[in-house]
């Protein structure tokens, strides 16, 4: 369940500066010391913390069931209309939730089996559900088994297969256009990619993910550091914490998580 703690983790990390702007987010967090901040008030953090810690068992004790993986995300969207917070967190609870059935599964050591029969039926059954955070996590597990350098240009041409010999799939282009329009900007500040973020269509798929999506792939800083920073820009402060500590616990473990953040959950 390391995953989830990580993605409750950015969730607790953000939810004090949700709707703050930019500037005030800095002053917020500025002399931070693990998850106390003696500028918010002490019973909200409490609060949090409570409502965080409980939604995060009964996550856990979800996934920790025998049953099929589409019960698990039915009974998991129930849990996120229990918490405001989880409230637009429900999809990449689906992304988290399949990873977990895959390693529970050694989905990992079967190269065929996106192209078995139960996989269909899964694929099926949740056609639309889950964000590109499922890309994104198999990409980190597949990376990390090969023992490949993580990077933006790696994900877009090795793992999504989208290259020069490809460009007439006009689709996936259009999909990761985002993406791939980021990759000569991430030696920028989190701020400049922030405002590059902004430019995206609300519409657009990948709107919501492509930020964090930015601050991991920029450089290879401290999880802190790149937590705080990817917060600290404003936006969907949230939503954005979360699935970065997600993957960014999927690259590094759980252990390597700073101390405070570990024995949020004992």
């Amino acid at each position: 369940m390391d995953l989830l703690k990580a993605f409750c983790i950015g969730i607790r990390l953000a939810i004090p500066v949700q709707g703050m702007s930019h500037g005030h987010i800095r002053m917020f967090y500025r002399g931070i010391k693990g998850l106390e901040n003696d500028l918010f008030d002490a019973q909200k953090i409490e609060k949090w913390d409570k409502e965080i810690k409980t939604a995060y068992q009964e996550l856990k004790t979800i996934l920790d069931t025998n049953e099929h993986i589409a019960q698990k995300v039915t009974q998991m969207d129930k849990v996120c209309e229990k918490y405001t917070f989880l409230h637009n967190l429900k999809e990449y609870l689906v992304d988290i939730g399949l990873v977990h059935f895959f390693t529970l599964s050694s989905v990992y050591d079967r190269e065929d089996y996106f192209e078995t029969s139960e996989w269909l039926r899964i694929e099926d059954e949740l056609s639309d559900r889950g964000t590109e955070l499922l890309n994104w996590l198999l990409y980190i597990e597949e990376a990390k088994s090969a023992r490949a350098e993580i990077s933006l240009q790696s994900y877009i041409e090795d793992f999504l297969l989208i290259g020069d010999e490809m460009n007439e799939d006009q689709e996936n282009l259009k999909i990761y256009e985002p993406l791939i329009n980021a990759q000569k900007y991430l030696d920028y500040t989190p701020l400049d990619l922030f405002l590059l973020y902004e430019r995206i269509p609300e519409a657009h798929v990948l709107k919501n993910i492509a930020f964090p999506m930015m601050c991991y792939f920029r450089k290879n800083y401290p999880i802190e550091t790149c937590l705080l920073s990817c917060i600290n820009c404003g936006g969907n402060v949230v939503e954005h914490g979360a699935v970065l500590a997600c993957a960014l616990c999927a690259t590094h473990t759980w252990q390597s998580f700073p101390e405070p953040y570990q024995k949020y959950f004992k």
